[in-house]
């Protein structure tokens, strides 16, 4: 026994690390406690697929090999955001299944027992049951050996031997399968407590590969890009395990080109393209070949190599949090906004519009906010219930607290801002910011609520500026949070007034939260 843990110290070292690591992550998160069962039984199905995993690679790999590659499996795809932070149940429990089949494949064709072939044939039932396209995992065993003519014959006469055990495993397939349908009047992969389905409609000939692996909004190589070296290994991979290559190398392209054939895939609300997760069970084979030629290799080139599949780790973990943080757009990501939210850890109000796709007019935002002071001139959070316009609190439809602003026929106007320049600023050049959250349910209603910012001379506005909603792509029925910058003319008289509301000119009813005016002086 001592012996056997010697041997596999990395690998086990790894596995333990893997536990450690989920777990404390799911208790460090704040919702952890909400999703508690899901997060179980997920978490124990993904344990699963990577025991099944592990060993699987240690019949073809080095014990330091299995584990660096069931960390960069853990660690560095999107399995690990799914699996500690989103807990969705589909796509861990076909990486599971596949990396099930994919054992006892390999252990069936090594030793042809019965309870091997019935397991392994129930298994891809399962698959097939789960998952629309699951017919592929057949791919596994039936090339599993097959380098060619010999190996072609050879693979004639195991199946001559144990045909009896085929058509037994074959009846225990159909029986999962049929049987289901029949009793539960289901399709495959539409049970109801398995939530992913594939979006879009079916396109088999016009396939969206070329989006779903380099898009930024949920590519593979985008996302997961250590995932990039298991395609790179394929090459080693061909040469050292051939009567396997052809099993495995199959079976990932067409999935990846059928998954891709679903015109919406990449448009879900997800991080990565989950999609392809199953995969993941046969790409972490030639991966391993690749991190074990690396390791034969030049030392400044393994430096380099294992450098970049560290970064990649790391990259992928890092942009796991800026989803789950909403740094990361769930969908619509765009070179630019890539681009922009790259290694951020919060984002500025002026990157949060641009990133809603608000584009006002940038000739009035306060770009680099680093070279302005911020001072807070008042802030209307709406809690304070000792006020004039406490009749018109709302405890229903909040944005953050227990109370929200309503208007509507009767109250056109927000509490607005209302102070002398002579009162706060005696600098040129200063910018304010008006923020606001605001709740309509008739999306026609945005066009009916308007920002204003304006200076007032003796009564008379003068450089006035206002922001009419219905010009942004806002959405009804949830929160909107938008701003409004603007330059306060050069030189003001000291008795001029800045004034700033928010307007509203129809007859329904809406709602507003967390107005804010803020002023910005250039740093000296």
């Amino acid at each position: 026994m001592f012996s056997r843990i010697r041997n596999n110290l990395f690998s086990l070292l790894a596995f333990t690390l893997i536990i450690l690591v989920y777990l404390f992550i799911y208790f460090a998160d704040a919702d952890s406690e909400k999703y508690a069962g899901n997060f179980i039984v997920v978490f124990c199905i993904y344990l699963t697929g990577i025991g099944f995993s592990l060993k699987t690679l240690r019949s073809f790999y080095s014990d330091l090999t299995v584990a660096i590659v069931i960390i960069a499996l853990a660690f560095g795809t999107n399995l690990f955001f799914i699996t500690t932070l989103d807990y969705q149940l589909q796509p861990v429990l076909l990486f599971s299944l596949i990396a099930m089949i994919v054992y006892f494949t390999s252990r069936w064709h090594e030793n042809q027992r019965l309870t091997t072939a019935i397991l392994l044939f129930i298994i891809m039932g399962l698959v097939i049951l789960f998952q629309r396209i699951g017919f592929c995992s057949l791919l596994i065993p039936i090339f599993w050996g097959i380098d060619g003519r010999e190996g072609f014959n050879s693979k004639i006469k195991i199946i001559g031997k144990a045909y009896f055990q085929i058509i037994l495993s074959a009846v225990c397939l159909l029986i999962i399968v049929l049987g289901s349908i029949l009793i539960w009047n289901i399709s495959p992969g539409e049970i109801s407590l398995l939530s992913f389905f594939h979006p879009g409609v079916f396109h088999p000939v016009s396939t969206f590969l070329w989006n779903d692996l380099f898009s930024f909004d949920h590519g593979l190589f985008i996302y997961t890009p250590v995932i990039i070296f298991a395609f790179i290994g394929f090459y080693s991979f061909s040469e050292k395990n051939r009567p396997v290559f052809y099993s495995v190398f199959l079976f990932c392209i067409i999935e990846i080109f059928l998954e891709s054939s679903w015109s919406k895939l990449g448009t879900t609300p997800v991080f990565g393209q989950i999609a392809f997760i199953p995969t993941y069970a046969l790409l972490i084979i030639p991966m391993a070949s690749f991190v074990e030629l690396i390791q034969t290799g030049k030392s400044i080139l393994r430096i380099i190599l294992s450098l970049i599949i560290v970064i990649f780790i790391l990259l992928n973990v890092f942009q796991a949090w800026q989803f789950h943080q909403g740094i990361i757009l769930k969908s619509g990501m765009t070179p630019d906004n890539y681009l922009r939210v790259f290694g951020q850890t919060s984002l500025s109000d002026f990157d949060k519009q641009i990133l809603a796709g608000i584009k006002p007019d940038s000739s009035l935002l306060l770009k680099n906010e680093k070279m302005y002071k911020k001072i807070n001139l008042t802030t209307f959070n709406f809690e304070d219930t000792h006020v004039y316009y406490n009749f018109k609190l709302e405890n229903k439809i909040v944005k953050s607290g227990k109370l929200a602003f309503t208007m509507d026929s009767a109250t056109r106007f927000s509490p607005s801002l209302n102070v002398t320049y002579k009162d706060f600023t005696k600098q040129n050049r200063v910018g304010l910011r008006i923020t606001v959250s605001v709740f309509v349910t008739n999306p026609l209603q945005f066009k009916e609520v308007n920002l204003v910012v304006s200076s007032i001379h003796s009564g008379n506005n003068y450089f006035y500026k206002r922001l009419n909603l219905g010009d942004l792509k806002l959405k009804p029925a949830v929160w909107n949070t938008i701003f409004l910058d603007y330059f306060i003319p050069q030189d003001p008289p000291p008795d001029d007034n800045l004034v700033s509301y928010v307007w509203f000119t129809g007859n329904g009813v809406i709602y507003i939260d967390d107005l804010s005016y803020d002023a910005f002086e250039p740093k000296k």
